[in-house]
């Protein structure tokens, strides 16, 4: 069967820039699946976590009232503490089994580890890369079967 993927992120986007957007790219593209990746520019800014929870929430809403499954891509925020990356998760978690959607923990066994983080402690390097790749795969793949 063929795929076909459609990257329709902007790099330093914001939820409220991700959320206007989203119907029109549902309504152009038709997704069956879609990876909301979304918040840590927000984060970054000093944005309440409420305010990035309903706007995230709002996301997974439209995508789902479109037909889409959706995957919560948890690119946990480890740059404030591990405080702070414990609730910034969690608000992905909690989305996840709210709307019975699929979380995916991107950094699952690279978070905190410095080998993978560019020396802002932010960004992920590109040793990061592939790691990450496989850890959306091991849970886009099935939904895909």
């Amino acid at each position: 069967a063929s795929l076909n993927v459609v990257n329709a992120s902007l790099g330093g986007e914001f939820t409220a820039s991700a959320l206007s957007r989203l119907p029109s790219l549902i309504n152009i593209y038709k997704p069956t699946h879609i990876l909301l990746a979304h918040a840590t520019n927000d984060v970054l800014s000093g944005l309440p976590m409420s305010n990035i929870s309903n706007r995230l929430e709002s996301m997974v809403q439209i995508s789902q009232n479109s037909g889409a499954k959706v995957l919560m891509l948890d690119i946990t925020f480890a740059y404030y503490g591990i405080e702070f990356a414990n609730e910034y998760s969690k608000l992905f978690k909690d989305l996840s089994v709210k709307y019975n959607s699929t979380y995916v923990p991107v950094l699952d066994t690279i978070f905190e580890n410095p080998t993978y983080y560019a020396p802002d402690y932010i960004h992920l390097n590109d040793l990061a890369q592939p790691i990450m790749t496989e850890n959306v795969w091991k849970k886009l793949i099935p939904l895909l079967e």
